[in-house]
């Protein structure tokens, strides 16, 4: 019996609870799987006593358990054998947003912003747009008045490397005469930042990064943990926290392939469900998890395959900013260009089955179990 995401155990909402019954008996060469949907006292028993679908006993191995019906194990074997792991097109291009150790302290308004740079407009280098993983839509990252400071480890030395042995008072010194505007305002945190555990070698400064180049990038960006595909596409600078994951790459092909029912179908037989919210499951975008979906790489010496690869990028393209001209629309303009985003995602999915050579069955098949519950 799986109940998926449900809160079976009110004080475990988070924790994934497995209760085996063990028998010392023959068992039956298939396993009888049942998906329990809800918790209600008068259909709970109900559901529990039918049977959804049977799986071979090879389904329960050391690795993972699968409880996917067979036409489903079929489908999901045809895309990975179509398919190349996430993780080895980007080569490892997957990145955690930025930890700061102490959030309240470095992230500022615009009205703070525009004060610090008055006193200093150097520092306006080292503030930069900021967003979470509950900002991120499909295609649409949500406004939001946040910057966060960014000091980098290394970055008070670096700057004074010719000075030889460096206080942290001489440090401060600095910093305050160079970016006066920022040490005024991290002054009433001081006690907070030393006590912090993710710090630089100064308790201004941030945990060492190698990454920062590619915040400022092309890049797609995607929350930790979703209820549907939202990743969407950066080239403004954006800095995204720790509640959301970014590629380091702007490439909007592969933006069409993960905001796809094929991703989700994917993502669904490869990640998790970590509760419900609003009626729906949500599953979790952890790197193990993503790096493994399995994308479709086109030959570009095939004509059809390249035009097929054009057409998703200009479908891309155009829900880029159908997603910004309906956010700013209201009343029945609005309402206008909420259809035709439907439509372009109808498109977008019709191409990516074709780019998968999936039949009618597999395709009813996907837009059963990989669209949102």
């Amino acid at each position: 019996m799986d109940f998926g995401g449900l809160a079976v155990f009110a004080e475990a909402k988070d924790t994934y609870v497995c209760i085996p019954l063990l028998a010392k008996s023959a068992q039956p060469p298939r396993i009888e799987i049942t998906r329990v949907q809800t918790l209600d006292p008068t259909l709970v028993e109900t559901q529990m006593r039918q049977t959804d679908c049977t799986v071979p006993h090879d389904r329960f191995s050391r690795e993972a358990w699968s409880l996917a019906s067979d036409a489903e194990v079929a489908v999901f074997a045809r895309l990975s054998a179509l398919g190349k792991p996430l993780g080895s097109i980007v080569k490892g291009g997957m990145y955690r947003g930025i930890l700061s150790g102490l959030k309240e302290a470095f992230s500022i308004t615009t009205e703070q912003r525009e004060a610090i740079v008055a006193r200093a407009k150097a520092s306006a280098e080292l503030i930069h747009p900021c967003r979470g993983g509950e900002d991120v839509r499909d295609y649409f990252i949500r406004p939001r008045d946040e910057w966060i400071i960014v000091l980098p480890c290394g970055f008070t030395r670096a700057a004074l490397e010719a000075s030889g042995t460096l206080s942290e008072r001489k440090a401060w010194e600095w910093l305050s005469d160079k970016h006066p505007g920022i040490a005024t305002h991290l002054v009433p945190f001081e006690r907070a930042l030393r006590a912090r555990q993710d710090q630089g070698e100064f308790w201004w400064e941030f945990r060492p990064c190698d990454y920062y180049h590619v915040l400022d990038g092309p890049k797609i960006v995607f929350p930790d943990i979703c209820k549907r595909p939202r990743f969407c596409y950066d080239d403004t600078g954006i800095y995204v926290t720790n509640t959301a994951y970014f590629l380091g790459t702007g490439d909007k092909y592969l933006l069409a392939l993960l905001n796809s029912r094929v991703f989700w179908f994917c993502i669904r037989h490869i990640s998790i469900p970590f509760g419900i919210r609003a009626g729906e499951y949500r599953y979790r975008m952890f790197y193990q998890y993503v790096e493994t979906v399995p994308i479709r790489i086109c030959d570009h010496s095939k004509p059809d395959e390249k035009a097929l690869h054009d057409q998703i990028i200009a479908c891309a393209d155009r829900m880029l900013a159908a997603k910004q001209s309906e956010a700013a629309a209201t009343g029945h303009l609005k309402d206008n260009w909420t259809r035709q985003i439907a439509t372009l995602d109808r498109q977008i999915n019709a191409l990516v089955y074709e780019l998968y050579g999936l039949t009618e069955e597999e395709i009813a098949l996907v837009e059963k179990t990989g669209a949102a519950e």
